[in-house]
């Protein structure tokens, strides 16, 4: 059941924040001592609070919790703790609570784009009132906002907040608008515009409220994480001398401006990777370089292993490298695929190591990603969010390489289970070569403007386009690190 949870969970941030999610449940930390990765303090006069993670059976995902165990019963006086690893603008925060006790105040609370202990939102959940409450801390002074067509002065919404029992509170923050809601239900939406970049989230308390705390998940787009701030602006020179597309840096590379683009990991938002790109266009194609770390050469997908236990070529999953450059072609362009909010139609260049590579191609490709269902797409559930169907199709024509049967007999221990050809039509659209130097791979790739195909993006060097850029080293699927949108200018 830990595990089912687990997943559950995992997929259900995945989906809110098209690109980072985490749950934390306290119960792999240590009993007894304060939260590790958390920093706590104090708005406000009293004590500082006592956070410790402790042992309670009835919590959603048991045995351990997060408790706010002082019952100082100072009035102005709210003991937080936020998370260390996060700092995003808009994000999807949920916690479950249970109050303890407490005279004066029975809460458990929400907080965002927190810049330090007096400055940043929350909203609180209060058993003795039996209400809901989004605040401001601005220089350490506490203001309730209205809910948005309540009136001034309206306190939140009145709601059922048991106490010695569990809710689950939850805000999404998107923009200047907060949208609150307890056990599942939307009780308001909030509208405010003072603070309006990244910050920490974490979790609050009020007063002498004792309370327990589990679940804590937070969910943000890698864009949001990056902070708004950071707009990538890649420019493309114009050549008349073209580089061969053979993986090795020719000379004319040096007249293009170098862009370090900083991709990160698409579920969690970590482990950031920087990559060089570079970009020369003629008249009549863009020629593309990127260059990006990589301790390990994975150059075949999937090959065929000898099994002396067997005696026969077995075939167990191995990833190679790959690398992606993607282009809107229409809706609203999206950085991640699984998106509830955005549906869109995007040309991918897409290139792998352990297949187009040794013959210099890359796939030529479509991602449509849509709310309800397409033609040759895979549906999937995102926690209660809604579905996405995402169909990845592959341009007209033959491919570069074609899954061929194994060995009969014993040759090669392993043995690559595809072979290299030229490809055909819309799929002989973008040429690529990658080298591995033993740390990092060089990729070269190229492609018209425009292909005559309806399957490609035309790319006219006039305008502005937005891209993105994916990498995965030894990696599949949803285990890939992803750019925020770039923004190519040819000049």
């Amino acid at each position: 059941m830990r595990l089912g949870r687990t997943l559950l969970m995992a997929t259900l941030a995945l989906g809110a924040a098209h690109g980072y999610g985490q749950t934390i449940a306290f119960d792999e930390q240590k009993a007894g001592e304060g939260p590790a990765g958390w920093t706590c303090a104090l708005t406000g006069q009293g004590k500082p609070g006592v956070w410790t993670v402790s042992r309670d059976e009835t919590a959603p995902s048991s045995p351990q919790v997060l408790a706010q165990a002082d019952g100082d019963t100072t009035s102005y006086r709210f003991p937080h703790c936020v998370l260390d690893s996060v700092t995003a603008r808009d994000v999807d925060l949920s916690v479950r609570f249970k109050p303890i006790s407490g005279r004066e105040d029975q809460a458990g609370g929400l907080v965002w784009r927190y810049r330090d202990k007096d400055n940043y939102y929350v909203v609180r959940a209060n058993a003795l009132e039996s209400n809901v409450v989004m605040y401001k801390l601005e220089n350490g002074k506490r203001s309730d906002l209205d809910p948005v067509g309540a009136g001034p002065r309206a306190y939140g919404k009145k709601a059922e907040v048991p106490s010695g029992a569990w809710s689950e509170l939850r805000v999404v923050v998107r923009g200047s608008l907060a949208s609150v809601s307890l056990n599942g239900e939307k009780l308001f939406d909030v509208e405010d515009r003072t603070f309006t970049e990244g910050g920490k989230v974490g979790i609050w308390t009020k007063a002498d409220s004792v309370t327990h705390f589990d679940d804590f998940t937070v969910a943000a787009k890698v864009a949001s994480l990056l902070g708004e701030d950071e707009a990538y602006l890649w420019e493309s020179r114009h050549t008349s001398t073209v580089p061969e597309i053979d993986g090795t840096v020719d000379p004319v590379w040096e007249t293009a401006k170098p862009l370090l683009v900083t991709v990160r990991e698409a579920f969690g938002g970590n482990n950031p990777v920087t990559v060089e790109l570079r970009a020369l266009n003629t008249d009549v194609a863009l020629y593309v370089l990127a260059r990006w770390p990589d301790a390990t050469k994975s150059d075949m997908r999937d090959p065929y292993v000898w099994s002396s236990a067997t005696n026969a070529n077995e075939r167990p999953s191995h990833p190679d490298d790959q690398f992606a450059l993607e282009f809107p072609m229409s809706g609203e362009f999206d950085i991640s695929m699984l998106t509830t909010e955005h549906e869109y139609e995007a040309d991918v260049w897409h290139w792998k190591a352990g297949r187009g590579n040794a013959v210099g191609w890359v796939d030529d490709k479509r991602h449509i990603i849509s709310q309800t269902p397409v033609p040759k797409a895979r549906s999937y559930e995102l926690g209660g969010h809604g579905t996405v169907y995402v169909a990845r199709l592959m341009d007209g024509g033959t491919a570069s390489y074609r899954l061929i049967e194994p060995p009969k007999v014993r040759g090669e221990d392993v043995v690559d289970s595809f072979r290299q050809g030229q490809p055909s039509d819309s799929l002989a659209d973008v040429r690529g070569k990658g080298t591995h130097d033993g740390d990092a791979w060089t990729l070269e790739m190229s492609r018209r403007f425009d292909t005559g195909h309806d399957d490609d993006t035309v790319i006219d060097p006039s305008k502005e386009m937005v891209c993105a850029i994916a990498v995965l080293n030894d990696e599949l699927y949803w285990r890939h690190s992803v750019s925020p949108r770039i923004r190519l200018r040819f000049r």
